[in-house]
């Protein structure tokens, strides 16, 4: 189903992967239009056990997307440097595949909580305050994670 990683030398644990997934500000998240245009927009996120969750507007393109393939890939790029000199890149990556879908009214709110808390954690008071007020005005999707992967060139000199 899914490719086996060619560079096997440079494969992380899936532990490593989340964990990668989980100190990245921002992912990108790559879906699949009705007329088989691929669309990759960046998302700021949360992960918690195997979900990853992200909010946006009730109407849009990712929506749309999600609606018609719920096959989504979602990867990060953390501590990445392009070494010119050695024809090389220096990363840690990861990147996971699942289903997406729209989460009901107490998933959103639990998602909409961790992501204050991870993003805006001098916040945490007014975001909750602000969650309890619009909590119908966001969507928050959830990939459920079916395939994970992390892969490092941290050997680089940089």
């Amino acid at each position: 189903m899914f490719q086996e990683m060619r560079r096997k030398d440079r494969a992380l644990q899936e532990s490593e992967a989340r964990e990668i997934i989980g100190r990245c500000d921002f992912g990108m998240l790559a879906t699949q239009g009705a007329d088989g245009w691929p669309y990759a927009i960046a998302v700021n996120h949360v992960i918690e056990n195997d979900t990853i969750y992200f909010h946006c507007a009730k109407k849009g393109h990712k929506l749309d997307n999600i609606r018609n393939n719920s096959k989504v890939c979602f990867s990060v790029v953390l501590d990445g440097q392009v070494l010119p000199e050695q024809f090389a890149t220096k990363y840690t990556s990861a990147c996971a595949f699942g289903m997406a879908e729209v989460v009901g009214r107490d998933e959103r709110a639990h998602a909409l909580g961790l992501l204050v808390k991870r993003h805006c954690k001098e916040y945490e008071m007014q975001g909750k305050h602000k969650i309890e007020q619009e909590i119908d005005h966001p969507e928050v999707i959830a990939i459920r994670i079916q395939h994970l992967t992390g892969k490092a060139r941290p050997d680089c000199k940089g």
